[in-house]
């Protein structure tokens, strides 16, 4: 008998207990589905409990149906299927009717091209100066006789150093003349030595973006790029290139020019003028008369004009007055432009 009263009291425990579960899971559900809305007067924020986060309402309606920012909400859909601030569901999606942002106005006319030159300027004058700093700090026309017989003349020898001709640095009595292999004398030979070559890494670099009517030739390069060797007797053609350098460019001299743009009117740095696009021969598309762009030999590159590059200039006469390095005079002005 003891027994079966124990066994019943069970049944009746764990029949509560059951009956106290199902109640609980009752009201969470009806818990869930409900939506609290707040009082008509204060209209300002609406909780979805089927969330378990609060929704931000739409802002304040001024007149005639408009927010403070003009925008039209009276058909306004709240996301997710809440109900709106009446508590009657949205039926039509929102009409953006927010002012677009202005952006910013196009770059004007050849200023994207004297982006890439001045990108280009530096890259050149960067990979010359890698070139002298495994090569004594010379650059390629300041190169000795050992060193030359490495990088443009395998049959270089030191007797013929002295009988090989020197280049003069014009701008006299500004410069002197300075000894130079002929291989190094031109802006193909420079750009065709080897190391050299691997430094740039791609002959487009060597052609600025504004100028179009050498690019025909720059594609030839191009595609002939791995056969170019100097010391091989292979120089790089001109007539795919728009930068030139200046002789006087020196690695342990900060502020000589080193490379400059083909629009120039003669080789020597301290006579020469910036010529125009209109100049079909030398001028370069987007480059104005009087203007054109050259990096230094601390690696900057810059807009100049005639002012600046006379013997007189701000960048002329500091490139000319400069001391130290491979040589120990004035800086030469004259110039290898591809031509």
């Amino acid at each position: 008998m003891r027994k079966f009263f124990f066994i019943v009291c069970a049944a009746l425990f764990l029949l509560f207990n059951t009956g106290v579960l199902f109640l609980e899971a009752a009201k969470l559900k009806a818990k869930d589905q409900r939506v609290l809305r707040v009082k008509a007067s204060d209209k300002n924020e609406i909780f979805a409990l089927n969330a378990g986060f609060p929704q931000q309402a739409p802002p304040p309606k001024g007149p005639a149906g408009e927010d403070p920012k003009g925008n039209n909400l009276s058909n306004e859909k709240i996301p997710g299927g809440i109900l709106g601030v009446d508590g009657s569901p949205t039926t039509q999606p929102v009409t953006p009717t927010r002012p677009v942002t202005p952006t910013a106005p196009p770059p004007p006319p050849g200023a994207q091209c004297k982006l890439v030159n001045e990108y280009q300027l530096m890259l050149i004058t960067r990979s010359l100066i890698s070139f002298a700093g495994q090569n004594l700090q010379r650059m390629p026309w300041q190169l000795t006789p050992t060193s030359a017989k490495k990088h443009l003349d395998v049959a270089a020898k030191p007797g013929d150093w002295g009988r090989w001709p020197k280049v003069p640095g014009y701008g006299m009595p500004y410069t002197r003349g300075l000894p130079c292999h002929p291989r190094a004398g031109t802006i193909g030979g420079i750009m065709g030595i080897r190391d050299l070559k691997n430094q740039i890494g791609d002959a487009k670099h060597l052609l600025s973006p504004c100028d179009k009517i050498r690019k025909r030739a720059n594609d030839t390069i191009r595609k002939n790029w791995n056969i170019y060797n100097t010391l091989t007797g292979v120089p790089v053609p001109h007539a795919g290139m728009s930068y030139g350098i200046c002789f006087g460019g020196d690695a342990q001299r900060p502020d000589t020019v080193m490379v400059v743009t083909r629009n120039l009117t003669t080789r020597d740095l301290a006579t020469a003028k910036w010529v125009g696009e209109k100049n079909k021969a030398v001028g370069i598309s987007g480059l104005k008369a009087g203007q054109g762009q050259l990096a230094k030999a601390d690696g900057s590159a810059v807009m100049a004009t005639d002012a600046d590059i006379s013997p007189q200039g701000a960048i002329g006469k500091k490139h000319i007055f400069t001391r130290g390095g491979s040589t120990k005079y004035n800086a030469a002005t004259l110039m290898a432009l591809p031509y």
